[in-house]
């Protein structure tokens, strides 16, 4: 009989040894065939938001979400992106920077400059605003070979009680890459929150932690 910790050991590799043969079988099944793009459908947004959460990676994302609030789609706008965590002036510092040149008021703009991929821009967004604050109603701005998988981490690490779109940001630049690493990380996030209860956003973090993949700088 294996002793509880050995138990552990044996689940936790079970996990690790999935998601990495799932990612091998999903690259290989879609090929360089399979465009994320085409999961995005660029939605009309007609109704209103609370906040918008823009998620670091382009400064297209932080120009998209300047027009949609000056649209009025929504009132506050968080800009998240903790890289590098070896400075002090994190992404965020500079897309908040952006927006206000653009013209957004710096009173309306929120930093959240810990998350290190889309699982920390949701987990940190939500804990230290939307829980805080009381938003339900978020928009969440990112690239178009993106938003599928922005779409699933937000779906089930928000949970039920939030009402939420994802706005698709067309690609410019470094499309072909970034389409290369969001066909490997789709699949292995639709098993990971396979195993996370709707709207736990801690124990997402814990496993994030135990697979070795940390959500934040800190």
């Amino acid at each position: 009989m294996l002793s509880g910790h050995k138990k552990w050991i044996v689940v936790i590799a079970t996990i690790m040894v999935i998601l990495a043969v799932s990612s091998i079988v999903f690259n290989g099944f879609a090929g360089e065939q399979f465009d994320l793009r085409l999961l995005s459908i660029q939605v009309i947004i007609e109704e209103h938001f609370q906040v918008g959460l823009v998620l670091g990676g382009s400064m297209d994302r932080v120009d998209a979400a300047v027009d949609l609030f000056k649209q009025g789609l929504f009132d506050w706008m968080i800009v998240s992106d903790g890289l590098p965590c070896d400075v002090s002036t994190k992404g965020a510092d500079e897309m908040k920077a952006h927006a206000i040149a653009l013209g957004v008021p710096e009173g309306r703009i929120r930093v959240e400059g810990n998350a290190v991929n889309t699982i920390g821009n949701l987990y940190y967004a939500k804990t230290q605003f939307l829980i805080p604050w009381g938003w339900t109603t978020v928009l969440i701005i990112t690239s178009d070979y993106h938003v599928p998988r922005t779409q699933l981490i937000a779906e089930n690490l928000l949970g039920p009680a939030y009402h939420f779109a994802v706005y698709s940001v067309p690609c410019k630049s470094g499309c072909d890459a970034a389409q290369e690493r969001e066909r490997s990380l789709y699949m292995r996030h639709l098993i990971f929150f396979w195993l996370v209860p709707d709207g736990n956003h801690e124990f997402a973090k814990w496993l994030a932690q135990l697979l070795g993949e940390p959500i934040g700088c800190q």
